[in-house]
């Protein structure tokens, strides 16, 4: 496990075959934007599936224990209710 954001992180075997099956058969998006940390520095070129990768829960918590934060929070599929403020108007804060 990193001590630091800037640390290697040491993992098992990766397997990107399904990850390469995937892009090159449901296509790509591109647009410019930002990275997602501090100081999310701009002029970054992002290439997105148009179709989800689905992940199991024992990957994605692996995945999530090297890469540990990310700035971004969730977003809503488009048309629907911005998470933060539904989250803002149903949770307030405590004391």
């Amino acid at each position: 496990m990193p001590a630091s954001p800037t640390s290697p992180a040491i993992t098992g075997n990766l397997a990107f075959q399904p990850i390469i099956k995937h892009i090159t058969t449901q296509g790509l998006y591109r647009y410019g934007g930002s990275l997602t940390t501090p100081p999310c520095t701009e002029g970054i070129t992002w290439l997105v599936s148009g179709v989800p990768l689905d992940v199991d829960v024992a990957t994605f918590n692996t995945f999530k224990k090297v890469i540990k934060f990310n700035s971004r929070y969730t977003q809503n599929t488009p048309g629907q209710q911005n998470l933060i403020s539904f989250a803002r108007d149903n949770y307030p804060p405590t004391a």
